[in-house]
């Protein structure tokens, strides 16, 4: 009997939490990395929106609160917001913040002249190429990372993607890993038509990285907040909502 006491004062308690989450705002940091996250962008960009629609699902309101991807971090930490979206798994995030389920997965590619033959299957086939990467960058792989901290590869880094394809372009390097929807997403809104049609990728993915949305440890909803978003999440997917949202990502 007590048992069942129990289970049915959990219920209750999960219940009254979250109708006093619906009926105040949460707010979640967010960074510029569009197509996924951008204020300039329908829904705020395809994680955005799959983070609000999911919530919506419950009755959630978010909002977010734009800033430099660092200070959304150091916001989250303090529990200034109730957490920021868009982060990898760290050790050191994990003593800090809770993690919700993979938002989104991205495949980081190289991308290269179509007029260049290019293929590979291991790091060291890219031994003598010239190789582009972007400074700040973490989410190249561990191999790319020890290749390039061991000399196996030489890689030049400047400072944003664009650069990189401008590099591209002129024939100053030869490959550039970036994730294939962030490297489509700039072609198609930096450059040129003749210039993005003269590049291509290569399929074989780099690196497999997977996004999640941190909750500080501090704020008072955090768990439930992770319980919400997870099963929404899990909705979205179901009902094919989570795809059509990706290929509309894929339109803007």
């Amino acid at each position: 009997m007590n048992c069942i006491s129990t289970i049915f004062t959990a219920i209750g308690l999960t219940f009254f939490n979250t109708v006093s989450l619906a009926n105040e705002v949460t707010q979640f940091a967010n960074g510029e990395w569009p197509p996924y996250m951008s204020q300039d962008l329908p829904y705020g960009g395809f994680a955005s929106r799959i983070v609000y629609e999911a919530y919506a699902l419950s009755g959630i309101n978010i909002q977010y609160k734009w800033l430099p991807w660092k200070r959304a971090l150091t916001e989250a930490e303090k529990g200034l917001v109730d957490g920021t979206v868009g982060w990898i798994f760290s050790k050191e995030r994990d003593k800090k913040f809770l993690f919700s389920n993979p938002v989104f997965s991205q495949e980081m590619v190289f991308f290269h002249l179509k007029k260049y033959s290019f293929d590979w299957e291991k790091i060291e086939d890219l031994r003598n190429i010239k190789i582009g990467a972007t400074i700040g960058y973490g989410d190249y792989g561990e191999a790319f990372i020890q290749a390039e901290a061991s000399a196996v590869i030489k890689v030049e880094r400047v400072r944003t993607d664009e650069q990189n394809f401008g590099k591209l372009l002129t024939g100053r390097i030869q490959v550039f890993p970036l994730a294939k929807e962030v490297g489509d997403y700039i072609l198609k809104k930096k450059f040129k038509p003749q210039q993005a049609e003269s590049i291509t990728y290569n399929k074989k993915p780099i690196h497999i990285q997977k996004y999640y949305i941190l909750f500080s440890k501090r704020k008072k909803y955090s768990l439930l907040l992770q319980q919400k978003f997870n099963e929404g999440l899990e909705v979205l997917i179901k009902s094919g909502k989570y795809q059509q949202y990706y290929y509309d990502m894929l339109r803007f």
